[in-house]
């Protein structure tokens, strides 16, 4: 049986490529950008946002703001792309490419994960509370008009972006949970002020009785038990204070407000 002349053309190129470039295939896999069809894909612009219905397996130019099944993004010069169909378009699927953008949700700067807008093929940067992103963008774009379209490199792949989505917002929550409370702070500098004002004024006011114990001992030493009952009973009101000081300081840390 006669083998196709483009399957041939196919084989012929791979074998190059493998003569040609080893060292270049073996470090990095040769990224093939997928073909599809749809009606105006004969005339679709380059970097226009591809979405699927899986349902149906029909490809489309996005048109709503948003959209939940971006496919890729169109290339007017992919690395490598096996076309054999009429009215089919190269799209890139995982890799770095252009694409449309505008500034309807905001300035992109490098490093912004991109979503569909409601103009058609066009992407635009996501908001905080969205997540159907499928690129982040590699390039700055920065106009006041809303409505103008341009073209950055964006480095396209639904999963790949939402997964660097979701460790960037792991890690946010993780920042705030450690981010210092300014209620805490207040409750700890209430709590050491409680505690270093108890213990001085204990302190003081036992080194104040000892002091007259001493006194009244040079002066009556008949009564010395008796002054050194007192002594011994005002040293355990100063710790009981203490410790109902040191309580209330640790009730006011870990107590809900």
């Amino acid at each position: 049986m006669a083998v196709p002349a483009h399957t041939l053309l196919i084989r012929a190129l791979c074998v190059c490529v493998l003569v040609v470039m080893p060292g270049q295939v073996l470090a990095n896999a040769i990224q093939v950008s997928p073909t599809v069809s749809f009606l105006g894909a004969d005339v679709v612009r380059e970097g226009s946002v591809i979405t699927v219905d899986s349902e149906q397996a029909q490809y489309s130019i996005s048109a709503r703001a948003h959209h939940d099944s971006v496919y890729g993004v169109t290339a007017a010069q992919p690395a490598l792309v096996f076309q054999t169909g009429e009215q089919e378009v190269p799209v890139v699927t995982d890799g770095i490419t252009y694409v449309q953008v505008s500034t309807a949700g905001g300035q992109i700067s490098r490093g912004d994960f991109l979503v569909t807008a409601a103009a058609p093929g066009v992407a635009r940067k996501a908001t905080e509370d969205e997540s159907y992103v499928f690129a982040i963008a590699l390039e700055d774009y920065q106009t006041d008009a809303a409505s103008q379209i341009g073209f950055i490199q964006a480095d396209v792949s639904v999963e790949r972006a939402e997964l660097a989505l979701e460790a960037r917002r792991q890690a946010e929550m993780s920042a705030e949970d450690t981010a210092p409370d300014p209620i805490s702070i207040v409750r700890a500098v209430i709590a050491v002020v409680l505690v270093v004002g108890g213990l001085f004024f204990v302190l003081y006011s036992f080194r104040s009785t000892i002091k007259a114990g001493v006194v009244s001992v040079g002066r009556n030493p008949r009564a010395r038990s008796s002054i050194v009952a007192l002594t011994i009973g005002n040293l355990t009101f100063a710790l009981v204070l203490c410790a109902v000081v040191v309580f209330i300081a640790v009730a006011i840390l870990i107590l809900p407000v």
